[in-house]
This record gives structure tokens, sequence and C-alpha cells, in this order.
């Protein structure tokens, strides 16, 4: 019965996410006047999931209650086609079928990054603080005791599956049959999907953090709201985004502070100073430094092209490790889009 208890799990997850949608998300948007940023850190991958889960039990339902009608002679027919279900689901063999991976990986690697931000902002605001503790004290799941357990449980959901998908591999006697052989390939794409979440975390973490922060800064501040498109723009996906790092300009260390977010199609740099934002194309990005910018360079330098001041950027990192690092990470990102741009001219000619 560890397949129905599969199952199970699934639609119980579903309601979760449901409950997440309707009980808070729902109604914290019609009490409370929130930004787009604002809405985006509380639920920003929320209907994708919710979709792809509600999709996948809609599928699961009726194989789930063949199974519990307990034809001994249809039970291993209907257990491979559940498996076979959950093996699209999580590799998105299947055209037109749920790929869970697209949803469920943002969602994990969004709120893990920002649920510090998401708690100070909740605690910070005292309307919506007392709306989310009266849906928290009122709610049907009485195991969500605060706003965290919402999100925090598809990572809960993830170990527990894997566990589930072996008990049900220890009760098929026939370990060469066709369900014991889908069975261990979507028990090692799960085990892939939760290496991929860890990486996306560990990349994307900035992405997440800093969206978020500078699109707060610009809002509280009352900044040209070209300086948010700027954010969006380039914010957009963190598939593109490369990598973060923090560095000073000018003479005294600390007085320019200047933050730097390299993306696949360039790189966004903010001045502290200023709280204004500047990018540059990646296929402007090198250039030869003149004789005077190349005297100026200390050893912890890292320098770029600027094609509108038709001169080169030259930031102070925090250490000569940032600085190789940096243009490491630079050069790569180059020869992606220089990869990328003749493969674009094969196929065009």
């Amino acid at each position: 019965m560890h397949t129905a208890e599969l199952i199970f799990t699934e639609f119980m997850f579903c309601a979760r996410l449901q409950i997440f949608k309707t009980w808070f998300e729902d109604i914290i948007k019609k009490e409370i006047p929130l930004l787009k940023h604002q809405e985006d850190l509380l639920f920003g991958p929320l209907d994708s999931l919710v979709d792809s889960i509600s999709r996948m039990c809609l599928e699961l339902e009726p194989l789930y209650y063949e199974l519990l009608d307990n034809n001994i002679n249809l039970e291993d027919k209907i257990v491979l086609d559940i498996i076979l279900k959950y093996y699209a689901f999580v590799t998105g063999v299947q055209s037109g079928s749920v790929n869970l991976s697209t949803s469920f990986l943002p969602f994990v690697a969004h709120y893990t990054s920002l649920a510090t931000n998401i708690d100070d902002f909740i605690k910070d605001n005292k309307q919506l603080n007392k709306l989310v503790t009266i849906q928290v004290n009122s709610c049907i799941d009485k195991n969500i005791k605060q706003f965290a357990d919402l999100y925090f449980a598809p990572t809960q959901r993830i170990c527990r599956y894997e566990l589930l998908l072996s008990s049900i591999l220890k009760e098929i006697k026939d370990k060469e049959c066709k369900t014991a052989k889908y069975l261990n390939e979507t028990i090692i794409c799960y085990k892939e999907m939760n290496v991929n979440i860890n990486e996306l975390i560990f990349k994307s973490k900035y992405f997440y953090l800093k969206r978020y922060e500078y699109l707060d800064q610009i809002y509280k501040s009352n900044k040209p709201i070209i300086m948010a498109n700027i954010v969006n723009t380039h914010f957009d996906s963190p598939e593109h985004f490369v990598s973060y790092y923090q560095g000073y300009k000018g003479a005294i260390i600390g007085n320019y502070k200047i933050e730097l977010c390299i993306f696949y199609n360039g790189i966004l740099r903010k001045d502290i100073k200023t709280s204004s934002f500047e990018f540059y194309p990646i296929e402007t990005i090198y250039n030869e430094l003149t004789e005077k910018e190349e005297d100026s360079l200390t050893e912890n330098d890292i320098y770029f092209y600027d094609a509108k001041k038709k001169k080169s950027q030259i930031i102070t990192m925090t250490s000569i490790e940032q600085r190789d690092q940096f243009n490491f990470n630079l050069r790569l990102t180059y020869d992606h889009f220089i990869k990328s741009h003749k493969t674009e001219l094969t196929n065009v000619f």
C-alpha cells in the first residue's frame, strides 16, 4: 500500500498549496495593498506550483481509486501506470504533461533564499502581521503553526518521496520487471532533482536577494521608475544570473561602494552612494586599457569597458581572490556569449 500512500501524500501536499493560495495569498492581496515586488516576495512562484501539482493530482486521482478497489489481477498494471506518471512528472518526457522541475525548483529556491526577508517583512508590517496571525490561528490545517510552514512543505516533500518510492521498490519481487526499471529511474531522477535544487539555491541566492533588495530600496526612496525597470529587465530569471560581487570606486576604500551582478548578457552595476544603476552589454565588455588606465591599476582591481563613456571602468575588489573569481566568471560568460552568437550565425546561414 506504499503506492497508495505516495498518491495520498501528493493529495495532502496539493491541499496545503491550495490553502497557501486561497487562505493566505488571496485574502492578503484583497485586504492589504502590496507593491508588485512585495507580492512577488510573499507569493512569487506559488501559482505555477499550484497549477503543476493540481494537474498531477487530477491525473493520479483515477489511478488512486483503481488501486483502492484492490483488484489483485490489475494491481501490478496500476502500480506501473502510477510509476510511469511519476517518471513523466519528474522528467517532463511526455509532451503536454506536467514537468514538475520547472515549477518545483524555482519555488524552493525562492523561499529558501528569501525566508529571512519574508519573516522581516511580515513582522515590520503591523497590518500584515496581524492578518497572517489571524489566518494561521484559524487555518483548517492545524499543522500550520506559522507562515513559513506553508512554503517549507515542498522541501519536506522531496525527502518523503524518495523514502516512499524506495519502499515501493522493496515490495517488488522481480527486480528486472518494467515497474522496477522505471521506479529505479524515477528514484534517480528525484535524487538528481534534490541535487539540482541545492545547486540552484547556491547559484541563485543573490539573484533573489538582490532583486528584492534593489526594488525595495528604489520604491522606498522614490527613485525614478526607470530604475525599477532596469532591475526588472535584468533580474528576469535566475537562469540568466551568473554571480554577485562587491567592490569600491575611488582612492579611499569604502567611500564609493559598488555592487556588480554578472548576467549572461552583461554586467549590472549599482553605485551605493548614488543608488544608481548602469548596465554594460557583454559584447562590449572587453577592450584594451589605455596606458594611463594600466598605470593606475592596483593588485585588487578589475576592469571592463564602458562603451557609452568610451573608457574602462576600474573597480577595486575586496581581495585578490574576489578579483580572480570575477575575472574568471566574466571570461566564461563572454566565451558563452561568443559561442552562442556563432551558433546563431551558423543556423542563419
